[in-house]
């Protein structure tokens, strides 16, 4: 549901009806963008330069008109869900009025036995129809919300004599439905997706393929069409997406149809139903999809709305079955969850910040309330019957590969003549999130689960499944930015921004700076929560030699003591960093970069030799853990160390102990834990891949069980109590300097760049190599402003050259038309720009020296006055003159 939202969000501006009726039935908003600049086939930061600079106040005026009302999209959403539940109403008649099902009598032996075991299972107001022209012996339940109907087909009911046993399974298995109330979800589901498909996907498809078709056969003399002639990856990319959503949401329905009936059949043989009906019919279904080709049959079983008798007995004779965590709902998830990410980013009608973030948030929870959660209850399960917990490797690795294809369909390809995204590599960057997210969530499920009483378990498991959301959400927020940064062009771009050149490293900075500064409270805060949710395990009561065995956990106070020592070598390095010889005012930027590093190399290197020493089973955990403890024991550290030689100078200097000591403290929380953070994300992923090559090289030497170290418990083994009050010792000061980062500056000024309109840009905006693209530009130019500009020049020049009332006017008009030309958009010729804004210097003075002197009854002022405004007039009427010729 969340995907057809997103979806036909997205899909409203390209839709070949309703552009034509909610907005910009002509494209006119493409025309604005020729008009400020933009270039169809340039390059990104170019266009970001003629866009984003000193024309985006006269961008937005100019797009203002055409924009899709704000309540459009709830209008076109509501439409769609209405069309749906209307559908979905009729469905379940149109069956039952075009199959003429008839009800089954309750007074006939057959209506008997049916009621009887509807009564017996607890599902007594179910509508039981026959449908005597068909000779299947399957049932089927449908209906809308509310309302559930049973059709038993002919040829079950006339065999019910000869094969009871499997009548009575049948019916079972559709009353199960009955009592899931999964009928009418599914018809719901079913008349959504036909609505959706029809209403908004073939649209648009349909007008994308006519962009394709337009830009490659019937190409005119139009300026609009220029985007056309370079923009086919793009709209082939677009066309593919819609195609992938449509493939996406289909699969997602077959498998969600699928996995009800195994719920079904697992109810109905709770019900009494015979476990030999499934066994009996899996050998057939075995033979027959043997004979179909390979490919067929997996294309077959991808499809079918029904899983086949052999999964469905396999689902009966293994209850983790129905908690596992398939290659396919996982893939699906994970693409799913790129789109959604994507599609609202930039909603129609929207005029207000970003909403990347709500796109974000939502993909997040989907992954954590699906694919995580189930990670959960499968770990739960395997614990009560003893068997292997999973390990979410396999989990991971799927869910990335639907993140990364989703990724490449509907990435930001920044140029239009691009068909891939800058940096295509950098989309393992999301395989890699998900692959250390589900590891982390499977862990910290076994670890949790072992070790918290079963009445306080869903508090951590909560708790677990936010901060995979949380984290998920952020990096999925982040990730929008970070691949165009890797341009070639990036660095001349970025410095009219005022950011330095660091030259092969510039996008690593800017990554750096932009991973801190979007959504940047809940980066700490989820990060926070990746080593303070496993932490919690050492809140549980039972012994040290217990936990160890069971959950793998080290003692505390070793766990502790390895924090303890990452923030002893990050201390000593810091020192280091500061004490050597280096000019600050000419490194400034890269003494504080090798501090950061300098912090952080403790952390990870101690994290990672302590994940290595735990063991596969919490290993990237105990990781997590030790790194946080020592960013959090540096931190103060050293925030204590320089106030105490703050207060050590302020005996002989100015400032105060006390303000010194403030000064630091916002100084640690405000500077250097907003660069600190992620560093223990990267220090869980090292501990994950230490942990894991550990356990296999155990798993390899003789003697070793199952890859895990136990390690050897202390002679006298802390107590529960020591554990709790040290657990919350670390606890309480972690999260009052999460509270003091969250609030730090950057977090509320990064990304925001303080640029003058009035001022022309350091780098200057390009000028289209193509021709066709600067007629277009000149052409959009004049029709969406220039021309009334010449307009109002052409009526200046007659009233001035009239009676002095009419001369007046003019002089009012001259000044009205300065400060419109300086609203517009810059001349698209940059020889003509100087001009231009020459005569808009010249206007703005004429204009106000020819009302001084009207006022003051000067003639001599009134006529040098109106020499420079016919000048100024002059100089802009030339402009004109030279765009003409083009």
């Amino acid at each position: 549901m969340v995907l057809v939202v997103a979806s036909t969000v997205a899909m409203m501006s390209e839709h070949i009806v309703l552009r034509r009726l909610l907005g910009d039935p002509n494209n006119d908003s493409a025309g604005c963008n020729l008009a400020a600049g933009y270039d169809p086939a340039g390059d990104y930061w170019g266009n970001v330069a003629a866009l984003a600079g000193r024309n985006a106040d006269a961008l937005e005026s100019c797009v203002q008109p055409f924009r899709t009302p704000w309540w459009a999209p709830f209008v076109v959403i509501a439409a769609v869900f209405a069309l749906a539940a209307a559908l979905c109403w009729i469905m379940p008649l149109w069956r039952v009025r075009r199959r003429r099902l008839r009800p089954l009598a309750p007074s006939s032996e057959t209506g008997a036995a049916v009621h009887d075991l509807a009564a017996r299972v607890g599902v007594p107001s179910v509508h039981v129809v026959a449908d005597w022209a068909s000779s299947s012996i399957n049932a089927v339940a449908f209906g809308r919300p509310g309302r559930t109907w049973v059709s038993l087909p002919g040829g079950l009911l006339v065999t019910r004599a000869t094969h009871p046993d499997r009548f009575v399974a049948i019916v079972l298995h559709e009353l199960a439905h009955v009592r899931y109330r999964d009928a009418g979800i599914t018809y719901a589901t079913i008349a959504l997706w036909r609505v959706f498909a029809l209403t908004m996907l073939v649209p648009y498809l349909a007008f994308y393929a006519d962009l394709i078709v337009t830009g490659q056969f019937f190409l005119t003399d139009d300026p609009h069409q220029v985007f056309l002639a370079t923009s086919g990856p793009a709209y082939a990319r677009s066309l593919a997406m819609g195609l992938f959503t449509a493939l996406l949401v289909y699969l997602s329905r077959s498998d969600i149809l699928r996995t009800r009936e195994l719920y079904a059949d697992r109810r109905a043989v709770d019900w009494g139903a015979a476990r030999a009906v499934w066994d009996v019919e899996a050998p057939r279904s075995a033979r027959s999809r043997r004979a179909l080709h390979p490919i067929a049959s997996a294309a077959s079983a991808l499809l079918a709305t029904h899983p086949s008798w052999a999964q469905r007995a396999r689902a009966l004779g293994d209850p983790l079955v129905l908690l596992r965590v398939p290659a396919l709902p996982t893939f699906l998830t994970g693409a799913a969850a790129a789109l959604i990410d994507n599609h609202l980013e930039l909603v129609p009608g929207w005029t207000g910040p970003s909403l990347g973030w709500v796109g974000a948030a939502l993909a997040g929870a989907l992954i954590a309330g699906t694919t995580c959660l189930t990670l959960w209850r499968r770990t739960a399960l395997a614990m009560t019957v003893g068997r292997e917990t999973p390990s979410g490797a396999g989990t991971g690795f799927w869910l990335g590969a639907g993140l990364m294809t989703g990724s490449v369909f509907v990435g930001i390809a920044p140029q239009r003549d691009m068909w891939l995204a800058t940096a295509p590599w950098l989309t393992l960057l999301l395989g890699l999130l998900a692959f250390v997210v589900t590891c982390w969530t499977a862990q910290c499920a076994r670890l949790l689960l072992a070790a918290v009483p079963p009445r306080w378990v869903r508090v951590p498991a909560a708790a677990g499944l936010l901060t995979t959301a949380a984290v998920l959400a952020f990096w999925l927020n982040w990730w929008r930015a970070g691949p165009d940064l890797f341009r070639p062009e990036v660095a001349s771009y970025l410095v009219q921004l005022g950011i330095p050149d660091f030259g092969s490293l510039t996008p690593i900075v800017i990554m750096a700076v932009t991973a801190v500064g979007t959504l940047g409270p809940l980066l700490v805060w989820s990060t926070a929560a990746l080593w303070l949710v496993p932490l919690a395990a050492w809140l549980s009561p039972a012994p040290e030699v217990w936990l160890a065995a069971h959950s793998g956990l080290p003692p505390l106070r070793r766990v502790l003591g390895a924090g303890g020592l990452a923030a002893l070598v990050s201390s000593v390095l810091a020192g280091a960093v500061v004490l050597a010889p280096i000019d600050l005012s000419a490194s400034g930027v890269r003494f504080g970069g090798a501090l950061l590093i300098a912090l952080l190399a403790g952390p990870l290197a101690v994290a990672t030799l302590s994940a290595a020493l735990a063991g596969a089973r919490a290993g990237m955990l105990v990781g997590a853990v030790v790194a946080g403890v020592g960013v959090l024991v540096g931190s103060v550290a050293i925030a204590l160390a320089l106030t105490g030689l703050g207060c050590v100078a302020s005996l002989v200097g100015p400032t105060t102990c006390s303000t010194f000591a403030a000064q630091t403290w916002l100084f640690v929380g405000w500077v250097v834990l907003p660069f600190l953070t992620p560093g223990i994300v990267v220090a869980a992923a090292l501990a994950l891949v230490a942990s894991s090559a550990a356990g296999l090289l155990r798993r390899g030497t003789p003697g070793a069980r199952g890859g895990t170290a136990q390690a050897p418990m202390s002679a006298r083994p802390t107590t529960p109590r020591v554990r709790r009050l040290a657990v919350v010792a670390v606890a309480v000061p972690a999260i009052g300097l999460s509270t003091l980062t969250s609030t730090a500056p950057i977090f509320s000024t990064a990304g925001q760049v303080a640029v003058d309109p009035t001022q022309p840009v350091t780098a200057p905006v390009p000028v289209p190599e193509s021709p066709r693209v600067r007629e277009a530009q000149v052409v959009a130019w004049l029709q969406y402003g220039g021309q009334d500009l010449r307009t109002t020049l052409v009526t200046v020049q007659r009233e001035l050259a009239a009676d002095t009332g009419a001369v007046r006017a003019g002089c009012v008009r001259l000044a009205r038309w300065a400060d419109d030309a300086k609203a517009y958009f810059t001349v698209p010729d940059p020889g003509q720009q100087l001009r231009w804004e020459r005569a808009q210097s010249l206007a703005g003075t004429a204009s106000a020296d020819c009302l001084a002197a009207l006022t003051t009854r000067d003639g001599a002022a009134l006529e040098a006055a109106l020499r420079r405004a016919d000048e100024a007039v002059g100089l802009a009427l030339a402009v004109f003159d030279r765009l003409d010729a083009w």
